[in-house]
């Protein structure tokens, strides 16, 4: 009996380590998926100003030329 209830101490030992490392493995990729979402979003905000100026000069270029007609 004393066997088995070290036997079993031994697997809840191991398990516990297991889950440590998940957890910080968990923590790591975590950080990483928060460093790329914020990348995007600054990409998404540089994106969307870009295409605003694109509209924007577009505009200007068609009421120059329609103005010069």
């Amino acid at each position: 009996m004393q066997g088995q209830i070290e036997k079993y101490e031994q697997e809840l030992e191991q398990f516990e380590l297991v889950k440590s490392d998940w957890q910080m493995e968990k923590q790591a990729l975590e950080g990483v998926l928060k460093k790329l979402k914020e990348e995007l979003r600054k990409k998404e905000a540089e994106h969307s100003i870009v295409q605003a100026r694109k509209v924007s000069t577009f505009h200007c270029l068609n009421l120059f030329s329609t103005h010069q007609t």
